[in-house]
């Protein structure tokens, strides 16, 4: 419902653009202004834009699993650090989301299945509901499974775990006990950010000005919208993992048959590889859950190279999405032309970089031979889409110092309904 109120929204803000705005003169002389059911401030216009994004943004993060033993401080400035990640590149938030949610789904799959083959070796006294769901999967990716020594488990050593012995993976019932979720803030959310959408079109249709800022709330408040589409199965909040026995698995040998004096790959592919793979999305490669106290915040589990580039087409054509609602400011009212220039510029950047990347994926998907001025261009084109990322989140607030009169009209009957 709420994704249609926002293509909704969407869609009929260009009437703006389309039709001559009447100017309506509303000052602080104005009559209608001493009644606040007529008039909004500035104040109004940024609050209600500031707490849609941000309960969009925080509530819609579905981190990995949290110990109880990481400090309240430091789960809190975790997810600040991926709500700001959020602000400044949503598409890489939303392709981690993609990438957990097709891992997830492959492990459900997998895991059933070779749940199935091995309850039949089983005696039938011994056999367990083999039955894996998505809702497990993302319970495994995320670190909901522990080794006694402190160590999470893979998904490798889990599939010797199920060939291993009779194994039944928890039920929702415990899985939602152990996840914390939060009822009343996702309510609150929903309402707000339908709230938020319905106005936007009510403004739309009576031909009133909206906010570069508002714009700007509303593709947010897409992004985040799918973001919870994908991690809808996921559990919230995770702080109290089960704990198993410790097995020799695929992850435990590896670390114990390391070579100390394995080859070190040096020189400059070696110090931007890392990067590379945080862009692409194969960065589990180096990742090692053995080694580590806990899974890392943007973990997906490993997603083949296929699984990772599938994830970022989908992301990137979401973010075509994310840009071009911000081209529906094409026509708006900016305090100055160099303004309304840079963003036109910026806008148009946000829909075509992603658009190229979409392709580039794909062409890499399909094995095709790209040549080495097509990758400079594509390693190139990051920081100007970063730039104008930037230019645009800078835009929206400078755009407010000189709005037109008929910005601060209210929509009468939107002021009776509950909302933040």
């Amino acid at each position: 419902m709420l994704q249609y109120l926002l293509l909704l929204c969407a869609f009929a803000v260009p009437g703006i653009c389309a039709l001559a705005v009447p100017v309506i003169e509303a000052t602080a002389e104005d009559p209608k202004c001493l009644d606040i059911t007529h008039c909004r401030t500035l104040w109004n216009i940024v609050w209600t834009c500031f707490v849609t994004v941000f309960a969009c943004i925080w509530v819609s993060i579905h981190r990995n699993v949290v110990l109880d033993s990481e400090s309240a401080v430091d789960a809190f400035l975790d997810r600040l650090r991926i709500a700001a990640l959020t602000i400044l590149v949503p598409e890489y938030t939303l392709a981690w989301a993609v990438r957990q949610w097709i891992v997830a789904r492959q492990l459900s799959e997998e895991f059933s299945e070779i749940s199935r083959k091995f309850q039949a070796v089983f005696p039938p006294d011994a056999r367990v509901d083999s039955s894996w769901t998505v809702t497990h999967g993302f319970f495994v990716l995320m670190g909901g499974f522990y080794y006694t020594d402190g160590h999470p488990v893979s998904r490798e050593d889990l599939e010797v775990i199920i060939r291993t012995r009779p194994f039944e993976p928890p039920d929702d019932l415990d899985i939602k006990g152990r996840s914390k979720s939060d009822a009343f803030s996702k309510t609150v959310t929903i309402l707000q950010t339908a709230w938020f959408a319905i106005q936007c079109t009510a403004r739309a249709i009576q031909y009133l000005p909206i906010t570069n800022l508002e714009i700007a709330t509303l593709a947010y408040a897409a992004m985040t919208v799918q973001m919870n589409l994908f991690w809808i199965n996921k559990p919230l909040n995770v702080s109290l993992p089960i704990r198993l026995e410790q097995v020799p698995g695929p992850e435990f040998q590896r670390i114990e048959t390391l070579s100390t004096t394995e080859e070190v790959e040096e020189g400059w592919r070696a110090r931007i590889e890392p990067f590379i793979k945080a862009m692409v999305g194969t960065q589990d490669d180096e990742v090692h859950l053995s080694e580590l106290s806990q899974v890392p915040t943007l973990y997906s589990g490993k997603p083949e190279e296929h699984q990772a580039h599938l994830a970022n087409a989908i992301a990137m054509a979401v973010g075509m999405i994310f840009g071009a609602v911000h081209c529906f400011a094409w026509s708006f009212a900016f305090p100055s032309q160099a303004e309304k220039l840079l963003w036109r510029i910026s806008a148009v950047t946000t829909v075509v970089i992603p658009l190229f990347y979409c392709v580039l994926v794909v062409l890499i998907a399909m094995e095709v031979n790209l040549g080495k001025p097509v990758m400079i261009l594509s390693a190139v084109a990051i920081p100007f889409y970063l730039m104008a990322r930037a230019v645009l989140l800078v835009l929206t607030f400078t755009t407010l110092r000189n709005l037109p009169p008929a910005a601060y009209e209210a929509i009468h009957w939107m002021t009776f309904i509950p909302h933040v």
